[in-house]
């Protein structure tokens, strides 16, 4: 941005920015509307550059049609609110207040609020909104650990309140609903003729104040608060007969409740250097494979903030409430905010201040594992024998695919199932999908004596060597086979690391929490993969994505990083150039597992199968939800991930 803007540093203290974007049907129309608004901007006198000069000629108010330079507009525009959320002081909350004025007195009032913040000591505020419409959006971060802070909170409230809604006429909610918050000034806001008229209406249609009680029109009576709402509705029906509303005389005379938005305030405590700085803006969830069978990323940090909340108070300050509802609330986290997190990150593709909430359940998971030291012990074990869980798994996936032609499909199922339940989800629930053993390791044809050979390191994954197509697949080729193929084509001699049987990058270890046993086989895979590259001198490629990055983010030895390659990337920039493309597919959906994502893989992967399909189609699915083993573990979590997959007329994926 500051390279976008160079006069954004030294800028005086009361700069603004005005960000404007033009649309036009045509070239020519979008000229015009640049035009204009560069005149209006020059016609306004706007004080322009770091120092607030006089005004620059026309053209120093320029466009810029490049995408690029428009998103980081944009996205610096959108982050404003996350990245005041995210600086904000552990242990306090975001708030957002949402105004309005005439558009005339944005100017003013923007000043106004501004020295308001300062003389309140909310050093960190932030002013933006749409100009056209005279909308401000007022970001801050506020604690309520103590009485103080309330206090601060409640005297900003009011003055802020006063300056809207008094002095420039304004409205104190401009685009966002509002709450109990602004319930103490609405009658400022609106005076009292119409505030009674408020109360009349409600009368009408909630002679009980049983609609949001307290929450917009908010009065006390013999100590009682009385309710409001904040939608009237007209109800028509499509019977003949008309409609006929009875008048409830308005309730005498009462009074507004002054403190209510500083009662019942919503805190931000304490839980994890995790997750702490997370707003609860919830632009995660869409990226989240168990948002409709489980938690949200959202809500798995709100849980837990509570939980943390309920285990930090001191022994006998609990009461019986507070005890009950720790024992249920950990018990529904167990399933719903452990077990059922894919832990892929996702969400930090989404999050604006970057937090991984799948970092937080596998230091969770991590915790189950230190209390439990004999799983602990079976994981190194088995991470220091894979070769052996190899050769073990591979039968017994295809006697399962056995089992499947004398039963059937349906019977496996319905017993897996079971199985599943009573053995709390170790044993996984069985689908027509499921893989038979893998072929063994196809052999690289013999290394080329020529002077100009060229040579790949291949890492086929522990999960490529255990797994093969499932017995229904049209397609009975491995990973390797291809691989091995399209190298053969390029000229490129292919060999795997030594001792490559017994190699795993350690994911299947890390995700279920046990951080010793991934750590040693990361390390070993290191040192394979260093001495079979020459030190990273010769490319690597890894046919499984979550493999490649569990290798990156594990690696001690900076040069190997630099040679790693997930398969796109590798045809990209070594087999491309030596390869000739024909289209042999119709339509193409395509689903880029979620690590492929996260390495900006996409385009890459989309832009390939481009070349051997007429038509791609994206899957839609940010996520589908196996993470590893636990989809088949957890079918809801895969059922609710893959619901709004669309491949229709698609012939291959």
């Amino acid at each position: 941005m500051l390279k976008l803007v160079p006069d954004m540093v030294g800028a005086d203290p009361a700069a603004a920015g005005l960000l404007i974007e033009c649309r036009g049907q045509t070239a020519a129309a979008l000229g015009d509307r640049i035009a204009e608004v560069q005149k209006a901007l020059v016609g306004a006198g706007l004080p322009f550059g770091p120092k607030a000069a006089t005004p620059l000629p026309l053209d120093a108010y320029a466009f810029s049609h490049d995408a690029g330079v428009c998103k980081t507009y944009w996205d610096v525009r959108k982050g404003l609110i996350p990245i005041v959320g995210g600086a904000r002081e552990p242990g306090t909350s975001m708030l957002i207040e949402d105004v309005a004025c005439p558009v005339d007195r944005l100017a003013d009032m923007t000043v106004d609020l501004a020295d308001m913040f300062e003389r309140h000591g909310y050093k960190e505020a932030s002013c933006f909104g749409h100009a056209l419409e005279g909308n401000l959006h007022l970001v801050f971060a506020q604690g309520f650990r103590t009485p103080a802070e309330v206090q601060r909170f409640s005297d900003m409230m009011e003055e802020m309140c006063y300056i809207v809604a008094t002095k420039h006429s304004g409205s104190l909610k401009g685009e966002h609903g509002t709450g109990r918050n602004i319930a103490p000034f609405v009658e400022m806001e609106w005076g009292t003729k119409a505030y009674e008229l408020m109360w009349e209406l409600k009368a009408l249609f909630d002679p009980e104040s049983v609609l949001n009680p307290g929450v917009i029109l908010n009065r006390v009576r013999d100590g009682r608060r009385r309710g409001g709402w904040e939608v009237f509705f007209f109800f028509f029906w499509a019977r003949p007969h008309p409609l006929t509303l009875t008048h409830t005389p308005s309730p005498p005379p009462v009074l507004q409740d002054p403190d209510v938005h500083v009662k019942n305030l919503k805190p931000s405590p304490l839980a994890s250097p995790l997750v702490d700085r997370c707003i609860e803006c919830g632009f995660c969830e869409s990226n989240c494979p168990s948002r409709d069978a489980a938690l949200t990323p959202r809500q798995r940090i709100t849980s837990y903030r509570e939980l943390a909340r309920l285990k930090s108070l001191p022994d006998g300050s609990r009461t019986a409430v507070d005890e009950e509802r720790l024992v249920a609330l950990s018990a529904a986290f167990e399933y719903m905010g452990k077990e059922m997190c894919a832990a892929d990150g996702m969400c930090q593709e989404k999050c604006p201040v970057k937090i991984n909430t799948g970092e937080l359940v596998k230091s969770l998971r991590a915790e189950d594992v230190g209390n439990a030291p004999r799983a602990a012990a079976l994981a190194l074990t088995l991470s220091r024998h894979v070769g052996g869980l190899v050769a073990a798994a591979r039968p017994l996936l295809s006697t399962v695919d056995v089992a499947r032609k004398l039963v059937g499909a349906g019977t496996l199922e319905a017993v897996s199932g079971v199985l599943n339940r009573v053995s709390g989800r170790a044993v996984p629930t069985y689908n027509a999908y499921m893989p038979t053993g893998a072929a063994p390791l196809p052999t690289p044809p013999p290394a080329s004596s020529a002077a100009d050979a060229r040579k790949v390191v291949y890492l086929p994954s522990c999960v490529t060597r255990m797994m093969g197509p499932a017995g229904t697949d049209p397609v009975q080729s491995s990973p390797p086979d291809a691989l091995l193929s399209l190298c053969a084509k390029a000229g490129y001699d292919v060999v795997y690391p030594e001792s490559v049987k017994s190699l795993c990058c350690g994911m299947m270890f890390g995700s279920k929490g046990f951080d010793v046993a991934a750590s040693e086989s990361a390390s070993r895979v290191e040192a394979a993969l260093l001495a079979a590259s020459d030190n990273g001198r010769h490319p690597v490629v890894c046919d499984t994505s979550p493999c490649l990055a569990t290798l990156k983010d594990k690696l001690a030895a900076g040069p190997l990083k630099f040679a790693l390659y997930e398969p796109a990337g590798f045809v990209r920039h070594f087999l491309e150039p030596r390869l000739d493309f024909t289209p042999v597919r119709d339509t193409v959906a395509v689903h880029v597992p979620c690590s492929s994502k996260k390495m900006g893989a996409t385009a890459e992967i989309e832009r390939l199968a481009a070349r051997a399909a007429h038509t791609v189609v994206p899957s839609g699915v940010p996520c589908c939800g196996m993470a590893g083993d636990r989809g088949m573990r957890y079918p809801e979590l895969t059922g609710g991930a893959l619901q709004h997959l669309d491949t229709a007329g698609c012939s291959d994926g």
